[in-house]
C-alpha cells in the first residue's frame, strides 16, 4: 500500500459561519473532531492541516502536537478555490506518499472505524482507484420531486409519481456527501479529481454524512456531538 497521508483543508474565511473551523462545538473547536478521528484511526503516516490562517494552524498543533501544519498561499483560500488544488499543493510539498484522504472539518460525526473501513473497501477493490462518501437519498428521492412553472403549478419530474410508496422504490439513489475522499496519489494526479470512472461510493449513514453548512446545522451538531465523543 505504501505511505498514507490525511489532509484536513481548513481555510480561515467562511461566509456562512464566520471562522467556522474554530467555532466552539461543545467546548472544542470544530476542527478538533476531525483531527482526533484522523489520529485515532491509526490509518495515516502523516496528518496535515492545510490553511491560510496562522490561528487555525496554531490551534491544530495545540490539539495534537503531531499535526503537520501547512501554510497555503492566499490564492488557494478564496471562495473560488478548488479542493483538488489544495490537495495537490500539499502533495507537491510532501511527495513521499502513495495514498491520500481528504477529511473536511465540516463532517465531525465520522468515526475512526469508518475511516478504516472506507480505506479497506478501496484497497480491497482491484477495480477502484478512488473512493468518495455517498449517502442514500430518502425524502429527496427523484420519485418524490416536482417542479413549478411560472404560475406555481407543479408537475412531477420525469418518471416520478407521488403515489409510489417509499417501500416500493426499487432503485437506490445516493448523493455525494463530504465525510471522506480517498485515492491513490498517482490516480489523483492523473485525473485531477476524486470523481472518475474508477471511483467507488462508500455508503455513509445519515448521521455520519451530516455536514455543517449553516447555523442551524451547527445547533444540531452541538446536540449530537456528546453521543459520538
Amino acid at each position: 500500500m505504501g505511505k498514507k497521508i490525511a489532509i484536513i483543508p481548513a481555510r480561515g474565511g467562511s461566509k456562512g459561519i464566520p471562522n467556522k473551523n474554530l467555532i466552539d462545538v461543545c467546548g472544542k473547536p470544530l476542527i478538533y473532531y476531525t483531527i482526533k478521528r484522523a489520529f485515532d484511526s491509526n490509518e495515516f503516516d502523516a496528518v496535515i492541516v492545510s490553511s491560510d490562517s496562522h490561528l487555525i494552524l496554531k490551534d491544530s498543533l495545540e490539539i495534537n502536537k503531531n499535526i503537520i501544519p501547512h501554510k497555503r498561499h492566499s490564492k488557494l483560500a478564496s471562495d473560488s478555490s478548488k479542493s483538488i488544488d489544495v490537495i495537490i499543493d500539499v502533495l507537491d510539498n510532501y511527495p513521499d506518499f502513495d495514498f491520500v484522504s481528504m477529511l473536511e472539518p465540516t463532517s465531525p460525526l465520522r468515526s475512526e472505524k469508518f475511516i478504516k473501513s472506507a480505506h479497506d473497501n478501496l484497497i480491497n477493490n482491484p477495480n477502484a482507484e478512488s473512493l468518495v462518501g455517498v449517502s442514500k437519498v430518502e425524502d429527496q428521492h427523484p420519485s418524490f420531486l416536482c417542479k413549478k412553472d411560472e404560475f406555481d403549478l407543479i408537475s412531477p419530474l420525469s418518471g416520478s409519481n407521488k403515489n409510489i410508496r417509499r417501500q416500493d422504490l426499487n432503485e437506490n439513489y445516493f448523493f455525494y456527501e463530504g465525510s471522506i475522499y480517498s485515492s491513490y496519489v498517482n490516480s489523483l494526479r492523473k485525473n485531477m479529481n476524486f470523481y472518475h470512472e474508477k471511483t467507488i461510493g462508500y455508503e455513509v449513514n445519515k448521521l455520519g454524512a451530516f455536514e455543517i453548512d449553516d447555523i442551524e446545522d451547527l445547533r444540531i451538531v452541538r446536540q449530537l456531538i456528546p453521543l459520538f465523543f
